[in-house]
């Protein structure tokens, strides 16, 4: 499947089927996130199969039913922490399952005392996952013409590029960034004050780099 298209199926969903995941998938994503600790210098942890996994816990924006299997991202860095919440998120997707970030607090959250957390480092964001009852719906996005600039000479590929952007999620649905094309780049700044900016920071320019070849989902 096309990245684009990827792109557009993954939404957020909150209502969970109780169909497990079948143990080659978990396999295979449990690696994948393994991989990505490597290379990044994240410590995100995946926990399936947790009944419990949101008992107690405060969640700031939305509510769950069903969901049982959750990644908890773990990292000094929010934009980074985004950067790969979000290869995760586009690989659960891949794997014909559904996700949903989710801003928690885990003060009394059980997933709290399971998760490792070395000196520096805390609990950036989680994705909650799994079969979804929905597919989930398309986020509604802001006028392209105030999120872009462009300087001098229109970049290759960038209709593509802002494209991708758009369908990132944000917390909230926020969109607080911008993107900034000068010198044939294009450069995707944060704009404005909200909720976890920095971590959806992280989330919209992994976007970017996959259109533009700079990263790849394998």
């Amino acid at each position: 499947m096309e990245l684009l298209e990827l792109m557009k199926e993954r939404h957020a969903v909150r209502q969970y089927l109780s169909k497990p995941i079948e143990e080659d998938k978990k396999s295979r994503l449990a690696s994948y996130i393994d991989s990505l600790n490597k290379k990044y210098g994240t410590h995100v942890q995946v926990f399936f199969d947790e009944k419990d996994a949101f008992k107690n816990a405060t969640i700031d924006y939305g509510s769950f039913s069903g969901c049982t299997n959750i990644v908890v991202i773990v990292g000094k860095d929010p934009v980074i922490s985004g950067y790969v919440g979000e290869l995760i998120a586009l690989k659960i997707q891949e794997k014909g399952l559904n996700s949903c970030f989710v801003a928690m607090s885990y003060q009394k959250g059980i997933i709290k005392n399971k998760t490792a957390k070395a000196k520096g480092e805390k609990i950036q964001c989680s994705i909650g996952f799994g079969y979804g009852k929905t597919s989930g719906f398309a986020h509604k996005s802001r006028d392209l013409k105030k999120m872009l600039i462009v300087k001098g000479e229109k970049p290759e590929h960038l209709d593509e590029i802002a494209e991708a952007c758009l369908l990132a999620p944000t917390a909230m649905n926020q969109q607080r960034f911008r993107l900034v094309a000068s010198k044939g780049e294009v450069e995707i700044q944060k704009h404005g004050i909200g909720f976890y900016t920095d971590f959806c920071l992280g989330i919209v320019r992994c976007h970017k780099d996959l259109i533009t070849g700079a990263i790849s989902l394998d």
